[in-house]
């Protein structure tokens, strides 16, 4: 299990009709903080160079590149669209060098639930995230939104707020409140 490797407390409902939800988690705070880590290193390196230790600017330097490449593939926007019009559920992961796009039919997806997972060495902690599960097709079972798993009393409100938004759209009788107009 890889604690914090994505933060789910920025996942935020970007459309919600009848016809279609769309959730996004754009993880802005990390970006923007090993921005700030790589101008530091930079800005570092250039003293370093300014005072004549080559030796250490270039170790900065390469530290610094090095932490730009790690955030290019660690830094993950997820979009997950359900659309009854086209019966289609879909999961878009994108970094910087790679976009990923996972489709199954809409009426396999069976419902969302929140995956808790307890640390054997800290029992009181507690780690979540999000999995969709499907009751049909040939990828039946959990597929869980994030690779890795999100602590804290945030983190499990954002959760369970997802997973209870998209429950709620999946259970919306749209059917029948067409035909009544």
């Amino acid at each position: 299990m890889r604690n914090n490797a994505h933060h789910i407390n920025a996942m935020k409902i970007e459309r919600h009709t009848d016809a279609q939800l769309i959730i996004s988690d754009v993880p802005w705070a990390i970006g923007i903080a090993i921005c700030g880590w790589i101008v530091g290193l930079i800005g570092w390196a250039m003293f370093a160079f300014s005072a004549g230790d080559t030796a250490k600017g270039l170790m900065l330097t390469l530290v610094a590149i090095g932490v730009g490449v790690i955030a290019c593939f660690a830094v993950r926007r997820i979009d997950i669209i359900l659309d009854r019009g086209r019966n289609l559920f879909e999961i878009r992961r994108s970094t910087v060098f790679r976009r990923t796009r996972i489709q199954h039919a809409l009426n396999h997806l069976a419902r969302a639930e929140v995956e808790t997972y307890a640390d054997p060495r800290h029992p009181r902690r507690r780690y979540h995230r999000i999995a969709l599960i499907l009751d049909g097709g040939m990828d039946e079972g959990a597929h869980p939104l994030t690779d890795g798993y999100a602590h804290g009393h945030r983190a499990e409100r954002t959760a369970n707020s997802v997973a209870t938004t998209i429950n709620d759209w999946l259970a919306q009788d749209v059917d029948s409140e067409a035909r009544r107009a």
